[in-house]
């Protein structure tokens, strides 16, 4: 038996592709170049976005996980412990 949110997966999966493409790549830029706060920015609204598209269609435990790193990256965003190197680890 398929998951009741299977069917809806299959409707938004390409999109949700590129927001998770555009989060990643966004991240990358934060991680390897001089930690930019734009795209860090970036990073978290996308978060935003996969989590709100997962939730829509049942997908929990993902939409946690998107969660968990937009608030990690709002937390770097509001300044952080200022362990910078710890901080940007956690997303590696």
């Amino acid at each position: 038996m398929e998951h009741p949110g299977s069917e809806s997966l299959q409707w938004v999966s390409k999109d949700l592709n590129a927001a998770v493409q555009d989060a990643r790549l966004a991240l990358e830029e934060y991680v390897e170049g001089g930690a930019s706060r734009r795209s860090l920015e970036s990073f978290v609204q996308r978060c935003h976005v996969i989590q709100g598209v997962l939730r829509m269609v049942e997908v929990y435990g993902a939409a946690l996980l998107a969660e968990e790193m937009e608030k990690a990256a709002q937390y770097l965003l509001k300044g952080g412990t200022g362990a910078h190197d710890d901080e940007i680890n956690f997303f590696r």
